[in-house]
């Protein structure tokens, strides 16, 4: 349905997507790798089983991150490159599932001022690929960007403060508005955290509407460093199937 894939896109975000300069520690059932900064262990909500685990690799000299996704049985099925010399917080990014072809593009144009969204769905022939054009507005976010956006607006966000983007969701062949907000109370949705040492933060749609089907989004970082340390919600990885999943995403940094 287009309602569940709304917000799967993030992460990058979530896997959320998301990329923070540090240096890989291994974890129990993520094994290290080399030239790896940071790994996220990927586990069901519903029953905490391994879904995948994820491997980012940065080279801050040509700005280019690669995000390797293994399954359980340690076998690549996800790759997705992400180019940032663009912009930080609406790079160029291609994904590519390898175990049932799903594509997803979001690809700055020559002009500077538009991007080209391209999606494949999971489990179809090439001709049924398709993209349209968005503008570059003053806040877009694209896939990984949307840490880096976060971080831009840290102050404000720490303070309680509601921020908006424009999120590029290549499966929609749109943007839809997300609104982050900081959440005061000491369970963070049900999320256990330290409120002392770390910041929740909600994200949901602007849409009141799609509200009523989509769960929000919990970011719990790092109040010092201001590192992604946990992800729990729809991720932009799915099942073999080809089916949209929730994830708790954790991130493991060598510290």
């Amino acid at each position: 349905m287009l309602i569940q894939r709304i917000l799967a896109p993030l992460l990058v975000f979530a896997t959320l997507l998301l990329f923070v300069n540090g240096v890989f520690a291994s974890t129990v059932q993520c094994p290290a790798r080399d030239s790896v900064n940071v790994v996220g262990e990927a586990r069901s909500i519903k029953d905490n089983q391994l879904l995948y685990c994820e491997y980012y690799s940065e080279d801050t000299v040509t700005q280019q991150l690669r995000v390797e996704y293994y399954d359980q049985a340690n076998t690549l099925i996800v790759v997705k490159d992400v180019d940032y010399s663009v912009s930080m917080l609406a790079p160029s990014v291609r994904q590519t599932d390898y175990r049932h072809g799903e594509l997803r593009v979001a690809e700055r144009l020559e002009n500077a001022q538009q991007y080209r969204l391209t999606y494949l769905p999971p489990n179809s022939d090439e001709d049924a690929i398709a993209d349209a054009t968005i503008n570059a507005e003053d806040n877009l976010v694209v896939d990984a960007g949307f840490d880096k956006a976060i971080r831009s607006q840290w102050d404000g966000l720490s303070r309680g403060e509601k921020r908006r983007f424009s999120f590029a969701a290549p499966p929609n062949l749109r943007t839809f508005t997300l609104v982050v907000q900081k959440v005061n109370q000491t369970d963070c949705l049900g999320q256990s955290y330290n409120a002392n040492e770390q910041v929740c933060l909600l994200v949901k749609s602007s849409s009141t509407f799609l509200n009523w089907f989509i769960k929000p989004i919990v970011l719990i970082y790092d109040r010092n460093s201001q590192r992604l340390m946990r992800f729990v919600g729809g991720v932009n990885i799915t099942n073999d199937k080809g089916k949209s999943q929730r994830a708790e995403i954790n991130y493991h940094y060598l510290q």
